[in-house]
């Protein structure tokens, strides 16, 4: 009589939506009698309840931005591992994972990526992880099993670790065309004679033998050959070496920059650049900051009053609303030249946006508005100038292939002086392949 009132209770409690109570009573009914199968059967659907319940508040707190709450909530069906449900585990891991335990979330997630239906959140959680902590090979190992179907985010994350690693390697090749090579003056964006199509080539390689945490060295190299005039065309070959530490929220890195650029296959410039960056990651916001330091000497004895020393600092917050990300920041530049008339201060805004369609296809858009000042009147001109620069770039790209994307690009650009011969405008554009391998 009291089993049966209990498994009554049970049953009641259970259909009115309250299986926590449910599951109280199905458990007395199974201490009286431990051999009773509908008690059995009832605790066990009282307590799948529970636990579906449960979960749907943790993840409502987790959107909350209340983790601690969240783990509360779960904490009475976490003392096994497997005996969690596969979205509890999911749960769990999100809210470790926002509370900086990267252990904990770990084991919750790899529970969870046994569900087959749960396995592209967690692995791609888990894989982001293994990138943070700069283990490429894990992070590859982790989305190795995602289905075809899963979603894009997972897909795109898929494709960027077979990109990156500790030594990467970066190749890319187009046709470009530029309305004005020579940068003639007036207002016209197609002035008569400057326009021009060539070749386009960049080329990289990067090691960071430690992971994102530890020295980096890296060597590039970039080529721009006109089929017409060229006497502009330009080539430049750089290395960098620096350091990076990532300590959660915090990124800082510092590098120096050694460059050699020629025009016209003629020696043209030699620049030794330092430079410090410090960023922070706060969940969707990053806001960061950076300054740099560059000597330069043009060879040209046209040119080599613009040789000199330039300050660069840049104040940045980006953002990400998936599968939108913005990023607005203000720069401030002041550059020293050997000849008093071309010293000059700049600063100015800029606004980007990038944004995911689907899993292989993304476009980038982005502005900026920059203000320049020279020191004292030009003894040429006779007047101390002015110029605002106006610019615009898109760039849109599709992943062919793991290592292969394919992209169109433009920018426009367009610089008014108060003096007329200075002013110009221009619009260039290159469309061509791209490979990109990580390794290690």
């Amino acid at each position: 009589m009291v089993i049966a009132a209990y498994l009554s209770t049970g049953d009641e409690e259970l259909a009115a939506g309250r299986p926590s109570s449910a599951a109280v009573a199905y458990a007395r009914a199974l201490q009286l009698a431990p051999a009773d199968p509908a008690a059995r059967a009832g605790l066990t659907r009282a307590c799948a309840a529970w636990e579906g319940e449960a979960t749907r508040a943790a993840l409502a707190a987790l959107e909350a931005h209340r983790p601690a709450e969240a783990l509360k909530l779960l904490a009475p069906f976490l003392e096994t591992r497997d005996a969690a449900q596969p979205a509890t585990a999911l749960a769990a891991g999100l809210a470790l994972e926002d509370l900086g335990d990267k252990a904990g979330a770990a084991r919750w997630l790899a529970r969870a990526a046994e569900a087959r239906e749960l396995l592209p959140a967690a692995a791609t959680l888990l894989a982001a992880d293994s990138l943070e902590a700069g283990d490429t090979a894990s992070a590859r190992e982790r989305l190795a099993p995602l289905p075809d179907d899963a979603p894009a985010s997972a897909l795109r994350l898929r494709r960027l670790v077979a990109r990156e690693g500790r030594l990467m390697t970066a190749v890319s090749a187009g046709l470009r065309a530029d309305s004005n090579v020579d940068v003639a003056p007036g207002t016209s964006a197609f002035p008569s004679g400057s326009a021009d199509v060539g070749l386009a080539a960049t080329a990289m390689v990067l090691a960071r033998p430690l992971g994102q945490t530890g020295p980096f060295l890296g060597v590039d190299a970039s080529l721009r050959k006109w089929a017409q005039l060229t006497a502009w065309d330009d080539a430049s070959g750089a290395a960098t070496a620096g350091a990076q530490l990532v300590v959660q929220p915090l990124v800082l890195s510092a590098a120096y920059r050694f460059t050699l650029g020629a025009l016209g296959w003629q020696p043209y410039l030699l620049a030794h650049a330092a430079q410090v960056d410090v960023r922070l990651r706060l969940g969707r916001w990053q806001p960061g900051a950076g300054w740099s330091l560059q000597a330069t000497s043009f060879a040209p004895a046209a040119v080599q009053g613009y040789s000199g020393v330039t300050h660069q600092g840049r104040v940045f917050l980006g953002a990400s609303f998936a599968p939108v990300r913005v990023s607005a920041a203000y720069e401030v530049l002041r550059d020293v030249t050997a000849a008093t008339e071309y010293r000059r201060f700049e600063h100015g805004p800029s606004l980007d946006a990038d944004v995911a369609l689907g899993d292989r296809w993304r476009v980038w858009a982005g502005a900026a508005l920059g203000f320049r000042a020279f020191d004292v009147v030009d003894p040429d001109l006779g007047v101390a100038r002015h110029e605002t620069i106006v610019s615009v770039r898109l760039r849109g790209e599709v992943d062919i292939a793991a290592w292969f994307t394919v992209f169109l690009a433009a920018e426009w650009r367009m610089v008014s002086s108060e003096v007329a011969e200075l002013s110009y405008s221009r619009v260039a554009g290159t469309a061509g392949l791209s490979f990109a391998l990580g390794a290690l």
